[in-house]
């Protein structure tokens, strides 16, 4: 159900089925190489997602290299430039399967992701692998080429499992463990110590070591991945300087524009002051109801101007200015056109105030005429004949 339900479309799925046998969990032996372009060595123990044939899971390696007579010695490393055994716990794959180990499975991992490479050896149930085991005593008594040692062992059932064991001095003698004794006695031997025999007398200051394999405990954890039975998460990259500049300033002009929006609605809803009434009142001609007047109600009729005294918000196709039938929202007819309707305009308003203006010299000189044909005081010259 979790696979149908959390299924990403844009992430493909490849189907493909399982033998018989690599359905069982067990041991098997693979060769194994660190990759070239992985920067850290590989730690025993440390876990590690392999991809094995269809299967990818989460286990723990064991590495070791091989002897001549086919032991494996664990290795706390892997080596550089060269394969080594690893002992792996999982579902068995066949013979030559390739595998692929990856130490992180996260999507913010820098640098390269492949661990390691290898091909599966063999499927072995019984895989024992073994390191150095040193372990070290002194004499307690010698009798010429006789003597006992102590400290090597803490018991006496643990010294008569090692007996025939080659043992050796700091100075070369070699020697043999004969028999473990028991503790006590008249010389009050302690718990642990074996009486052994060598080439030659040993002294009481040598120290005398065993060299001997202990085979380890191979951690059998598995852990299946399954990722696509989640919620999948998309990876957030981290965007360029110059896209993350030109983001910023974006989200800055979007952030004006949003403030400069709520300012003008609170302003709407405040009411519009006189010096705002004023303006967007639009100019009337000497004879009180002018051509202006009339064309701002026909533009505002059909659209193309909207009486505004604040700015309320960017509205689509319109822009708000000052213009020549007030303050509002005119038709945004683009730079050209703006600028031609904006020439014709004050063409417009030129002619009108030039004739506004001869209206107002000939109604002057008609009033001084008549003023001077019948009002005029006696002696009153005009200035006009003066100066002809």
């Amino acid at each position: 159900y979790e696979l149908v339900a959390h299924h990403d479309p844009c992430h493909p799925l490849l189907i493909g089925g399982l033998g018989q046998g690599e359905e069982k969990l067990g041991m098997m032996k693979i060769r194994l190489k660190r990759h070239r372009w992985f920067p850290k060595v590989l730690k025993a123990r440390d876990p590690l997602v392999f991809s094995m044939g269809w299967r990818r899971f989460q286990s723990l390696p064991v590495y070791a290299l091989e002897d001549h007579n086919r032991r494996l010695r664990m290795l706390k490393y892997t080596p550089e430039h060269m394969h080594c055994m690893t002992a792996l716990y999982g579902p068995l794959a066949p013979q030559n399967t390739g595998v692929v180990a990856i130490q992180h499975a996260g999507d913010n991992v820098k640098g390269w992701r492949v661990s390691a490479t290898g091909v599966v050896l063999e499927l072995d149930a019984d895989l024992r692998v073994v390191k150095k085991l040193k372990l070290v005593g002194t004499p307690a008594r010698i009798s010429r080429h006789t003597a006992f040692i102590s400290g090597m062992f803490t018991s006496q059932l643990e010294a008569a499992k090692f007996e025939g064991a080659s043992i050796r001095t700091v100075s070369g003698i070699r020697g043999t463990i004969k028999k473990a004794v028991r503790p006590g006695g008249l010389e009050k031997f302690r718990d642990g110590t074996f009486r052994a025999t060598f080439e030659d007398k040993i002294l009481l200051s040598d120290v005398v070591f065993l060299r001997a394999w202990v085979a380890l405990e191979l951690p059998r954890f598995y852990n299946p991945v399954t990722n696509l039975l989640s919620a999948q998460v998309k990876p957030v990259r981290e965007l360029k300087p110059a896209k993350k500049k030109a983001a910023a300033a974006k989200a800055a002009a979007e952030a004006a524009a949003g403030a400069d929006g709520a300012r003008g609605a609170h302003a709407a809803a405040a009411g519009p002051g006189p010096l705002s009434s004023a303006l967007a009142k639009p100019l009337l001609g000497a004879g009180g109801s002018g051509a202006l007047a009339t064309g701002a109600g026909a533009a505002a009729a059909s659209g193309e101007f909207t009486p505004a005294a604040r700015f309320a918000g960017p509205k689509p196709g319109q822009v708000f200015k000052l213009g020549p039938q007030g303050l509002g929202y005119y038709k945004d007819l683009g730079p050209k056109a703006a600028a031609q309707a904006a020439a014709a305009a004050r063409a417009a308003s030129r002619a009108a105030f030039m004739g506004t203006l001869t209206g107002a010299a000939g109604a002057g000189a008609s009033g001084q005429a008549g003023a001077a044909g019948g009002s005029e005081p006696a002696g009153w010259v005009g200035m006009r004949t003066t100066a002809a």
